[in-house]
């Protein structure tokens, strides 16, 4: 009888074939699916103009889907004994999801030099924000968080960031 079920024969090699790749199958359905719902369920999109005044305020426009995942709208630095001083001053429409804002919350001021923050929380499939900047500001160090790339260009107007992520958590450029 050759197809004996004995160690080393023909029938506990194809057993053992067929057990493999039935755990290479399910590993691989298991990893593909875990993919798609962790994508397909969390993103959000964003896209904002945010245009900086030598004031230090500035104007924020364009389109969010979570409001409140923006750290600006309700700064740290206002809330409690601060907190009456500062009023957020924007609209947001559910319908469009678009924002405006009037805003001193994204910059900082330290003797002559000013830093603009901007923080994020979430997770973004689509992250765009365009800083516009008075063109005679200098610009100094650009930092951002993982996945966040940048390109800096000039006119004669204003000097523009545009800062775009994508697949990126908790965005934050300064």
């Amino acid at each position: 009888m050759a197809l004996e079920n004995r160690p080393g024969s023909v029938m506990s090699l194809g057993f053992l074939l067929r057990g493999l790749a039935l755990i290479l199958f399910i590993t691989t359905m298991a990893l593909a699916s875990g993919q798609e719902l962790d994508r397909g369920t969390t993103g959000q999109k964003l896209s904002l103009d945010i245009y900086l005044y030598e004031t230090g305020q500035t104007l924020v426009a364009g389109y969010v889907e979570k409001p409140m995942s923006l750290s600006f709208l309700k700064p740290p630095r206002y809330t409690t004994e601060y907190s009456a001083r500062y009023v957020p001053d924007y609209k947001y429409e559910n319908d469009t999801r678009q924002l405006y804002a009037w805003t001193d919350a994204l910059t900082m001021k330290r003797e002559e030099t000013w830093s603009l923050i901007f923080l994020s929380r979430g997770f973004y499939d689509e992250f765009q924000i365009v800083f516009h900047l008075p063109s005679d500001l200098r610009l100094g160090m650009i930092n951002s968080s993982d996945g966040l790339k940048y390109m800096v260009s000039a006119t004669n107007d204003s000097l523009i960031v545009d800062v775009q992520g994508y697949g990126v958590r908790d965005p934050a450029i300064s």
